[in-house]
């Protein structure tokens, strides 16, 4: 994530016109987020539901689509889960940035 930032931080100098952004995977910290995580102490993450999205990988499911965009209703077609994060999700957040003409990706593991 460290060469994606510096990366960004050379290209804004040589075409600041051009909006650009670090693309931060679910498990990146969230630049934007403020305070820490209580449980943890630690910089709030992209994803504010890792046990989750980490749960679903591990049922070789797409953590999108069996967390954040989850479409389970129930027998009336209501829906019944969303994430409780959703409002606050640095993931989704950057998703739906609008003007971003070039993104920077930096390895995830």
């Amino acid at each position: 994530m460290k060469l994606a930032q510096e990366q960004a931080e050379a290209f804004r100098k040589i075409a600041p016109e051009i909006v650009c952004r670090v693309y931060r995977g679910m498990n990146q910290e969230d630049p934007d987020a403020r305070g820490t995580d209580p449980e943890t102490g630690k910089p709030w993450g992209m994803c504010r539901n890792p046990g989750a999205v980490k749960m679903a990988r591990e049922l070789d499911l797409s953590a999108a689509e069996a967390v954040c965009d989850a479409k389970t209703t129930d027998s009336e077609g209501n829906k019944v889960f969303v994430c409780p994060f959703r409002d606050q999700c640095g993931y989704r957040k950057q998703k739906a940035a609008q003007g971003v003409r070039v993104w920077f990706l930096g390895q995830v593991r």
